[in-house]
């Protein structure tokens, strides 16, 4: 009947219809372009559990099509923000090698949307910043890019020819150029209303029930560590260095939904053939920087709206404005805006203003100290164990072999591996029992300090909680005393009390970096732009240099450097250690004496420069 009511045509015995069948088959060799808005389309169709060729025959374009669009998937989806229902049925070509510098221009103009709604955006400082994105790749991913990329990217002017071509593909218009002059004064003008801003979603929210008012944020943990002093034992492995990327929700309500952590294996060797959601409730995912991007985010925005479509409720989602949270929204409702909002099916998103919003936010309130403070303690107290366990079975062996026993107060790296018992199946272990330990009390009491619901119920109150995570956290303490060895190799044997302790083991974890501090993060949407479109020759290592240039590291003197240097050489000497071959160990060292002579030579011309200083007047 479905298919009757789409033929408009009147049911009369009309008997010249078959005629001419050939007028409407056709023409052989040519292709029907899709714009991108039906690109998503098909691709949300797959999505839902469609095969390529049913999609292929339901929206006239061949299954070789279909395949290429989930290929170029996020291409697609980034083209695809800009067009609206009511935009006319314009198309990109060709995916050229210049749209990627479109690409970052509107990702960047998505950004100052945001960070400044009153900011306009003329012609010229949009031919301005895509020079800069331009030149920006030329100076930092020449070497990552292929020689033709190079050559397209060099040749590239920003003409008012291609500003007028960008603007059509957009369905933009130009804007006088005084608007342009009064961006910055704008821009600080709009900074100022951040508090109002907050305001106007607390007024929303206060007829809607606490039960569909949520929070969405991300944590980063880095899980195979248990300290952040770089010269401790477990640091100097560079499995420490690995991280993972945990995705919470919480309601008014204080109820909490499954994690989504992601990780950067895709395939874990401790998590083969593990079914994590069954097994720990934990939503794994794998990302090349082990961090949650827009995929990821609207993946699990996607299963809210699927849990609240269950319900039969509207939710509420308050989150804060990251790049991230930003580009998912679009994804999910190409035709949403700061101005109008951003809503589909069961889902409301209700951005935060840009700038520090953990005020604002309830996961902030205590919700990650106490998910990061519980992790720790299952973490240690499973090293304990295992740590015990070692110990006991290594003295039976020392005794049966030469009647020794072994020596206690031994570095344990030599023998005892930490990192062989921080795989991500104890993680994920840890985590599940972390989330579940978060009281509803705690989290009801984050959203009232938000002033998102009225003043918590007084037995809703911290002083218990605080008061037990202390005991616990002080007979932990006192469990690690007695083994120094291991508590010097974590890096946890200069803490004397259970309130130094409890900041050692908590404030090494940064909460996960969403941009928000800045305009427009440069950097990160080059980085994306580019793996995005598969530009890169060598995307991983783009990626890792981009993370280290990001990371906010205190800057070392000279001095300093030398003597980090000095240590490090001074542990690839350690013969002991099984976890470096003879060989890895000649290549670490003779890599770390060529940087030692050359902050020498570096450490001389400082002298000389301090030696040949001016001081007269």
């Amino acid at each position: 009947m479905t298919s009757a009511g789409l033929a408009a045509e009147p049911q009369q015995p009309v008997e010249q219809t078959p005629v001419q069948p050939q007028a409407v088959k056709p023409r052989k060799g040519r292709r029907v372009r899709k714009t991108n808005l039906e690109k998503m389309e098909i691709l949300a169709f797959v999505d839902q559990g469609g095969s390529q060729g049913a999609a292929a025959e339901k929206f006239g374009v061949s299954r070789t099509a279909v395949t290429k669009m989930v290929k170029e998937r996020a291409a697609i989806s980034a083209q695809a923000l800009v067009e609206s229902a009511t935009s006319s049925r314009k198309v990109l070509q060709y995916q050229h090698k210049l749209s990627v510098i479109e690409d970052m221009l509107y990702k960047w103009q998505m950004q100052i949307e945001l960070d400044a709604p009153a900011l306009k955006i003329t012609g010229d400082l949009l031919q301005s910043k895509a020079m800069e994105f331009r030149n920006k790749i030329l100076a930092d991913y020449s070497s990552e890019l292929s020689d033709e990329v190079i050559m397209s990217l060099t040749d590239f002017k920003a003409s008012n020819g291609w500003l007028h071509r960008y603007m059509q593909r957009r369905s933009m218009r130009s804007l006088p150029k005084q608007h342009g002059q009064m961006g910055m004064a704008a821009l600080m003008t709009d900074r100022m209303t951040n508090d109002q801003r907050i305001q106007k979603i607390r007024d929303l929210l206060l007829t809607v029930s606490a039960s569909c008012i949520w929070n969405l944020d991300e944590l980063a943990l880095r899980h195979r560590t248990t300290s952040g002093r770089l010269d401790s034992v477990v640091n100097m492995d560079v499995r420490s260095l690995e991280r993972i990327s945990v995705m919470m929700a919480v309601s008014a309500t204080g109820e909490k939904l499954h994690l989504q952590v992601v990780g950067k294996d895709p395939n874990p060797d401790s998590l083969k053939d593990v079914d994590t959601l069954s097994s720990y409730g934990i939503h794994y995912r794998d990302h090349c920087r082990a961090s949650q991007d827009a995929n990821t985010i609207a993946d699990f925005i996607q299963a809210m709206n699927h849990e609240a479509s269950v319900r039969k409720e509207i939710w509420y989602l308050v989150l804060d404005s990251c790049t991230a949270h930003v580009a998912a929204a679009h994804a999910l409702n190409p035709s949403g805006s700061f101005r109008n909002g951003f809503s589909f099916d069961s889902i409301v998103l209700l951005f935060l203003p840009p700038g520090p919003s953990g005020d604002a936010q309830p996961l902030h309130q205590g919700i990650f100290r106490w998910v990061k403070s519980q992790f720790r303690r299952e973490m240690l107290q499973t090293l304990l164990h295992e740590y015990e366990q070692w110990a006991e079975t290594n003295k039976q062996q020392h005794g049966q072999s030469n009647g020794t026993t072994i020596n206690a107060g031994a570095p344990v790296n030599d023998v005892f591996d930490v990192h062989a018992h921080t795989h991500l199946r104890n993680t994920l272990g840890w985590l599940q029992k972390a989330w579940e330990s978060v009281p509803p009390s705690l989290i009801r009491q984050a959203w009232s300090a938000c002033l998102f619901i009225p003043a918590a119920l007084p037995g809703d109150g911290e002083a218990i909680i605080k008061e037990e995570e202390i005991k616990a956290h002080a007979e932990l303490l006192e469990r690690l005393t007695k083994v120094p060895a291991l508590q010097k190799t974590l890096g946890l044997d200069y803490t004397d009390s259970p309130d130094q302790f409890m900041i050692e083991l908590i404030d090494f974890d940064k909460a996960e970096a969403n941009g928000t501090d800045e305009i427009a993060k440069d950097n990160e949407i080059v980085v994306e732009s580019l793996a995005a479109q598969g530009l890169l020759r060598d995307t991983q290592r783009a990626l890792v240099l981009e993370s280290i240039k990001s990371d906010d590291l205190p800057m070392l003197s000279i001095s300093e450097a030398n003597s980090s240097v000095s240590r490090l050489l001074h542990f690839m000497s350690q013969d002991s250690d099984n976890l470096l071959t003879l060989s890895e160990r000649r290549t670490g060292r003779a890599n770390l004496l060529i940087l030692q002579r050359l902050l020498m030579k570096a450490r001389e011309r400082e002298r000389e420069r301090e030696a040949t200083t001016d001081f007269t007047v």
